[in-house]
């Protein structure tokens, strides 16, 4: 079993949580047992208010070691993308070195 991480704008983590139960998930539950973790973009993505790669990698390595300890088999992790047209960032800056 996977763990799963969404980053959201704020207004759409509701409707990522709205989907998420019309599709027949338990987001309650998921949430409860640390199977699912919605946050905004600002708790990961933006620091400051702009995006920081640096500050992201940190952020997702430090969730994949919590999820490898809590037993979870796997970490995924996802995003919606509206807090982009807020930030003012080009698509190019926002891909990730590897």
């Amino acid at each position: 079993m996977f763990s799963s991480l969404t980053f959201t704008d704020g207004p759409a983590g509701d409707r990522v949580r709205r989907w998420l139960r019309d599709s027949g998930v338990d987001v309650a539950e998921a949430t409860a047992a640390g199977r699912l973790d919605i946050r905004s973009a600002d708790d990961g993505c933006l620091v400051s208010g702009r995006f920081d790669p640096d500050a992201m990698i940190t952020a997702l390595r430090d969730e994949i070691g919590r999820s490898l300890s809590a037993g979870f088999a796997g970490f995924r992790v996802g995003g919606e993308m509206g807090w982009d047209q807020t930030t003012g960032l080009v698509a190019d800056s926002e891909v990730l070195p590897s």
